[in-house]
């Protein structure tokens, strides 16, 4: 069987400064374009670290002093450990700066006691560097997720990194003690380095993949929610709700709407501005919160002072017992504005999908529209649950006021017909 080719060390070496350099590109890229991001900073220390080692170790010659050699292993080591800590700081976790500076201090008193015997030296080297990469793999395993490439791949890069350090560090101390006589210890060495340069991208790549994830995460998060309010918006409920509907249909379950005007909300901005009107809003998703025991139960802002509730598999009493409770519950709660106190009302729809209704999404949003202006036209601060049988004719084929418009800035469906037929309008 023909032997492993023997790899060059030194250009090993230099190959590992360019990745730690393009590394440290990468993070003070990344720590400009998005400084809210903490973690880049310590990616980028870590990368500075790795490099400055990596470049001492590349010029390091036979007569080099053996304090040049201790400072660049510590370098890298420490490299690591801030690697480490950004890692942590990306996960919200506390930056453990003691156990760092602890395990560096250690570090550098071994390869100071044993700075004559090269290969003890390397093998404390080797064996420093595992500690942060396992460290990281229980943060990979409890933030991880099967959708979460980046992840895997940073965690795939610490697996191989513990291996290759391990199995030089090994080599090395059976080397050093004569343990065992290693023929081929140079081979064990430069393979182990290419693994670790591995390992070194593989990591790079993954957190670099995690942080894109994170921000497109983010991004999708804020597509979906009202600033305001910080509850979802219409895009996020036309979605849910369209979702649900299919989920009910199919498990031949019932699920409820609730659509909620604040009553005669354009007088409040009128009267006391905008500012007091967003406090009046965000007030009032305080209060519905409240009352909502359950993650399955969706609140929504789908206008200027129009909300949607979305109940899964919740039928007409409970839905009927939620909007008695959200209509007191405002009434009851006043608005503490600037040393003034006000009172909000609201006026709610109600409409219910049951099994083996041919109604789509659509007409429950038509139906608890309907409902809703029930409730606006019989005086407002209340309630009204659809009941077909009491809606007139020319009231019923309201279009849901919810579903998406094709162009920008048109109005949303349903209000031009109320506009034609003289029904009053929101607020």
């Amino acid at each position: 069987m023909q032997a492993l080719p023997l790899l060059d060390f030194k250009t090993l070496e230099v190959v590992n400064l360019v990745v730690a350099i393009i590394a440290a590109v990468v993070w003070a890229t990344t720590g400009l374009a998005y400084r809210g991001l903490p973690a880049a900073r310590y990616l980028f220390g870590s990368s500075l670290a790795v490099a400055f080692g990596a470049a001492l170790k590349t010029g390091l010659s036979p007569d080099s002093a053996a304090w040049i050699s201790i400072l660049a292993l510590e370098s890298i080591v420490c490299g690591l450990w801030l690697l480490y800590c950004g890692v942590r700081s990306f996960f919200g976790r506390p930056i453990r700066a003691r156990q760092a500076a602890t395990a560096l201090l250690v570090t550098l008193a071994l390869l100071i006691v044993f700075h004559q015997r090269w290969l003890l030296r390397e093998a404390i080297f080797v064996f420093a560097q595992i500690l942060p990469l396992f460290l990281l793999l229980p943060l990979f395993v409890k933030h991880g997720s099967r959708n979460s490439f980046g992840i895997q791949l940073a965690a795939a890069g610490a697996v191989i990194g513990i291996f290759s350090y391990l199995t030089i560090g090994l080599a090395c101390v059976a080397k050093g003690l004569e343990l065992y006589a290693i023929p081929s210890l140079e081979h064990v060495q430069t393979y182990g380095l290419l693994l670790g340069m591995v390992s070194a991208s593989l990591l790079v790549f993954g957190i670099a993949l995690m942080i894109i994830e994170h921000l497109l995460h983010e991004a999708e998060n804020m597509a979906k929610r009202d600033e305001l309010t910080g509850i979802s918006n219409r895009r996020d409920f036309m979605f849910q709700i369209e979702r649900v509907h299919a989920l009910c249909a199919a498990a031949n379950m019932p699920y409820s709407v609730l659509l909620i005007d604040i009553d005669k909300f354009k007088n409040w901005n009128d009267s006391y501005g905008h500012a007091v009107g967003d406090e009046a809003l965000r007030h009032f998703t305080r209060t519905a919160l409240d009352q909502l025991h359950s993650d399955t139960r969706l609140l929504a802002r789908t206008g200027g002072d129009e909300f949607s509730l979305l109940l899964p598999g919740e039928g007409a009493e409970q839905a009927a017992e939620i909007a008695k409770t959200l209509v007191e519950q405002v009434r009851a709660r006043a608005v503490c504005v600037n040393g003034k106190v006000l009172h909000l009302t609201v006026s709610v729809g109600v409409a219910v999908y049951m099994p083996g209704s041919q109604a789509g999404y659509n007409d429950i949003l038509a139906h608890a529209d309907v409902a809703l202006y029930g409730s606006k036209n019989a005086g407002r601060n209340r309630y009204t649950v659809f009941d077909k049988r009491n809606v007139r004719e020319d009231d019923a084929p309201f279009p849901a006021r919810f579903r998406l418009v094709d162009k920008p800035g048109a109005p949303p469906a349903g209000v031009g017909e109320r506009r034609k037929q003289g029904l009053p309008q929101s607020g």
